[in-house]
């Protein structure tokens, strides 16, 4: 499963335009150090950093919204400290820039601020990233009215075949958004 979610991956930067001639591919289990760096990361990363997740946060309102006592109810370590393995991702090397969509900045941002971190406690050592943004690129919704994203389930994988794309690219999805159902049809997007 894992062998066949690799190549389907890296299938689909192939077939989004990236140049192997001029990007590196790898497989973030190859690299040990990887996970030694985010183990290290999360050691000294504020747990208030954490809190102000994009993905946390909307967790946290979910569970206000449906009424759920715990605010961490079903919040798992994965969800919470991801930003903390992304950073690793980054930091590992040393990116200069990173190419993110506007809904990543955060991302970026908490990998600055972990590195700055370490940076002040320890010695200099990482590169604080920059952001990099191509303005012609515009957010991609999802089926259900959201962004685009493997989390909310509303994506399209461009592997399917036609008849299974369209439907669900064209079925009437039913969704909650601030206490109301709504109702949206949706137009393909292939």
């Amino acid at each position: 499963m894992i062998h066949q979610s690799t190549q389907a991956v890296a299938a689909t930067w192939l077939a989004c335009g990236l140049d192997p001639e001029r990007t590196t591919f790898y497989r973030q289990s190859d690299i040990p150090e990887v996970m030694e760096l985010n183990w290290i990361l999360t050691c000294i990363t504020a747990k208030g950093l954490m809190n102000r997740a994009h993905a946390y946060k909307a967790a946290v309102q979910a569970n206000a919204e449906n009424g759920q006592e715990d605010p961490d109810f079903g919040v798992e370590m994965g969800l919470f400290s991801y930003p903390i393995l992304m950073t690793a991702d980054i930091l590992m090397f040393n990116a200069n820039e990173v190419p993110v969509g506007r809904d990543q900045i955060q991302h970026v941002e908490m990998a600055r601020d972990i590195a700055g971190r370490f940076n002040h406690r320890f010695q200099e050592l990482f590169t604080l990233p920059e952001v990099k943004i191509d303005e012609n690129v515009e957010l991609l919704v999802g089926l259900d009215g959201r962004k685009m994203s493997k989390s909310y389930g509303n994506t399209i994988p461009l592997w399917e075949n036609d008849k299974k794309t369209q439907n669900r690219s064209t079925n009437h999805h039913q969704h909650e958004r601030a206490g109301r159902a709504e109702t949206a049809r949706r137009k393909p997007f292939v």
